[in-house]
């Protein structure tokens, strides 16, 4: 009984240890999805300031061109 209670004791020991090593493992997991969640808001960001200042240089170009034409036509 004794040699069972000491083998229970280790395994017991051991599942603990590979729970703290899941446990460590987790953090490290949802560290690293934080990062990339954090890279890609940022690179939305930055993508939709692109898409809005190539809309403002399109608009831009677009009163350029009717004023061209208008000097033309005058």
């Amino acid at each position: 009984m004794k040699g069972y209670k000491t083998k229970l004791d280790e395994l017991n020991d051991k599942a603990n240890l590979m729970f703290e090593h899941m446990k460590d493992i987790n953090k490290l997991v949802n560290k690293k999805i934080m990062e990339i969640e954090h890279a890609v808001t940022k690179s939305e960001s930055i993508f939709v300031q692109e898409i809005n200042q190539l809309i403002q240089n399109k608009d831009e170009t677009q009163r350029l061109e009717r004023r061209i034409k208008e000097k033309r036509g005058s």
